[in-house]
């Protein structure tokens, strides 16, 4: 049943990977990113005069973006693939840190728990930071604890490399200096010390090279605020859908906690759980669990390949939990198949569902209405955009935490909007900050509405005022 979920996955990534058009609003964005890297400009800005765009995320991924542009061309395709081959090296490293400490059984149990997670169904195949990042933490941790000033290195690299693709990475650096400050306390004031002074001197001089916007787009603009009931919502959702190596893995921490002798994953997994407390922010999701679903598979699969090495009743339990687990956290095609085994993730109405033909029909007749007109359009979902060969034009969300952090004024786009510099405007979520939603308002009229991957298009034209 585990490994029945890695061929679910497998197919819904294949199923994705093609289509052209946002999945998760902010695809198109990081793609953007990417491809403006690829011709050789400033993904960071004021974001006051026009495209009004900036990423919100340090440049690792987009860099790796920009390298998948160079074979496919600014397209989904290209930011798929390289989280689709993050996600498949990311598992292997469980598969192997799960076999180090128990056996290739454990191993298989830890990818297999993996595989049947919901949220990493969800978030991993997008053309989004996440699974790039999971892939540099793990991958760095792992690497920092083994001996040899090499492999320290090699950890210490990407471990550097994991925080300038996500900020959240913080949780496997946090986790790895304190794995090594308990094994070997002169590594571990090498290793802090260096990754500190790398990562301020990288830091410092995106700073300088970017006239402080890299700092007010990747740090300031990613300060939103709390959203209540929304930590527990998804906690008590979380627990839910990984209640079984969730579980295991708080054993093998209280084990090691008893014996005071505790590893760098058992770290990592309260780590993780830490940093997730991160999901409370507005704009937060399935993704900031991550890091723990990682180290809950290993220290999961750690325990199961020991207890079926020594047989007895807890090794004939295992697979009856992780049957029961499978029908929880049911998701993709055993979903859609199975009658009464719905996708329980939060997020699963917007990501789980697979595009079909005629959401790629009318997802092209917007990009017919925006490549027919010259000049740029205005639209939420991106990829149209891109897919029209036009110029993006803000980052919708970002815009709107910067306006209501008080970071950014609107009144440069509000002007274009006034003079219908968009001859067309898309609007999804109606998500960008108030002013610019009012000028669409008055200056535009709602032409027609067409539906895309359970979106509602609202295809605005201008008008008289």
């Amino acid at each position: 049943m585990l490994f029945l979920q890695l061929v679910v996955y497998l197919a819904h990534a294949a199923a994705i990977l093609p289509y052209p058009f946002d999945i998760d609003q902010g695809e198109g964005y990081d793609l953007n990113a990417g491809w403006l890297l690829a011709q050789g400009r400033s993904i960071y800005t004021d974001n006051e005069s026009f495209p009004y765009f900036s990423s919100n995320y340090p440049p690792v991924y987009s860099l790796a973006v920009a390298a998948a542009t160079g074979i496919w061309g600014p397209v989904l395709l290209a930011g798929r693939t390289v989280s689709l081959l993050a996600t498949l090296g990311l598992a292997a490293l469980i598969f192997l840190a799960a076999r180090e400490r128990s056996n290739g059984l454990g191993g298989l149990v830890a990818a297999g728990a993996f595989w049947m997670s919901d949220y990493v169904y969800h978030v991993t195949p997008l053309a989004r930071v996440n699974a790039l990042t999971g892939f540099l933490a793990l991958g760095g941790l792992l690497c920092a604890g083994r001996a040899g000033w090499a492999w320290i290195a090699a950890g210490a690299a990407m471990l550097l490399a994991a925080l300038y693709a996500k900020p959240t990475a913080v949780d496997a650096v946090a986790a790895a200096i304190l794995w090594l400050w308990l094994e070997d306390r002169r590594v571990c004031l090498v290793v802090g010390a260096g990754l500190a002074a790398a990562t301020l001197l990288i830091g410092a001089t995106l700073e300088l090279i970017t006239a402080r916007a890299f700092s007010l787009n990747v740090l300031v603009g990613n300060l939103n605020p709390f959203v209540p009931g929304q930590l527990e919502q998804y906690f008590a959702n979380f627990a839910l859908l990984h209640a079984v190596p969730l579980g295991l893995a708080a054993y093998s921490v209280a084990r090691s906690i008893r014996a005071r002798r505790i590893d760098g994953v058992q770290l990592f997994f309260l780590a993780g759980l830490a940093a997730a407390l991160g999901v409370g922010k507005w704009g937060a999701g399935e993704s900031y669990f991550l890091s723990a679903i990682v180290a809950s598979c290993i220290l999961a699969g750690q325990v199961a390949g020991r207890l079926f090495e020594r047989g007895g009743p807890a090794a004939a339990l295992l697979p009856a939990l992780f049957l029961a687990q499978s029908i929880v956290s049911a998701h993709g095609a055993v979903s859609t198949r199975l009658p009464g085994l719905p996708d329980r993730g939060l997020q699963s109405a917007a990501l789980a569902p697979e595009p079909g033909y005629a959401d790629l029909e009318r997802g092209h007749s917007i990009v017919t209405r925006l490549r027919a007109q010259p000049g740029p359009g205005l639209s939420e979902d991106p990829a149209f955009e891109l897919a029209a060969g036009k110029e993006v034009v803000g980052n919708t969300t970002h815009l709107r935490n910067l306006y209501q952090a008080g970071l950014w004024r609107s009144d440069n786009l509000v002007a274009d909007v006034a003079a219908r510099r968009y001859h067309t405007v898309v609007l999804d979520a109606e998500l960008y900050p108030e002013p610019v939603l009012a000028a669409i308002g008055r200056h535009y009229f709602l032409y027609d509405t067409v539906v895309v991957h359970r979106a509602r298009q609202q295809i605005f034209l201008p008008g008289a005022s």
